[in-house]
Order: structure tokens, then C-alpha cells, then sequence
């Protein structure tokens, strides 16, 4: 049941993204949601270490407007997923900022210190519509 609602999810996603929303402005932030799952074997306390680190390190980057990290909610609906261990949306100014983001000292140091303990990442990239018009 879950991977069929999954598959009408992506399909809805795909369809939306390759289809201009009508009277929308142009879009302009960008959310940058990754979800994590550890291995089991990851040492105590690793998830607390990469909540601080975003906590911490990334609200400081330029073009980084919020940074929004939490764990999953236990939840019975099969349309959640609530496998992951920790998932943090990071609002940028615009996909540039996104970008810079990929080859900034600060993430790749978190890729070098937590990679090693990942099982899974899963990234969803959102354009944020500026505003849309009533009725939309």
C-alpha cells in the first residue's frame, strides 16, 4: 500500500515540476529537505552530533534563510514515511545559494564526519513560489 501511494506521489511531483503553475511569480527560495537514516551500528549520540552541527554551523552560511532539523513522528498513515532518523529542511534565497552549498568547506566537512555512518540520504529540492494568485 505504502509504495503505491509513493508512486502517485512521484508521479504528481513529476507532473507538477514539468508544468508551470498558472498566475504563479517566478519562483525563487529553494527548500532543501534531506532525510538521513543511520546504520546501527553508528556510535551514540551521532544523530544529536549532526542535529547540532546544523543547528550550528549552517544557519551561518550565506543565502541560507532557515534551517529546520528534527527527528521523524511516529505516525500509522501509510502515505508517511517515518523510517528516517533525522530530517532537516534548509530554506536557501535562491537554487544559487543551493548551489554554492555543494562545494562549501562546511558541507563537505559534514560529508567527511558523517558519511561513514549513513545507511541512506534521500534529497527533495522544492522551488518555492513567491506567491500565487487567488484561486490558484
Amino acid at each position: 500500500m505504502r509504495a503505491r501511494h509513493f508512486a502517485l506521489l512521484l508521479a504528481t511531483l513529476t507532473a507538477c515540476a514539468t508544468s508551470p503553475l498558472p498566475n504563479a511569480a517566478p519562483a525563487g527560495q529553494l527548500a532543501h529537505t534531506v532525510f538521513f537514516w543511520f546504520k546501527p551500528d553508528a556510535p551514540p549520540g551521532t544523530a544529536h552530533r549532526l542535529l547540532t552541527f546544523y543547528r550550528t554551523e549552517v544557519p551561518r552560511l550565506p543565502g541560507v534563510l532557515a534551517v529546520l532539523p528534527g527527528t521523524a513522528r511516529a505516525s500509522e498513515r501509510d502515505v508517511v514515511d517515518d523510517s528516517f532518523d533525522l530530517g532537516v529542511t534548509t530554506v536557501f534565497a535562491d537554487s544559487d545559494a543551493e548551489h554554492v552549498w555543494h562545494d562549501h568547506p562546511v558541507h563537505k566537512r559534514m560529508i567527511a564526519e558523517f558519511e561513514p555512518f549513513l545507511a541512506k540520504v534521500v534529497v527533495y529540492d522544492t522551488l518555492v513560489a513567491a506567491r500565487l494568485q487567488k484561486g490558484d
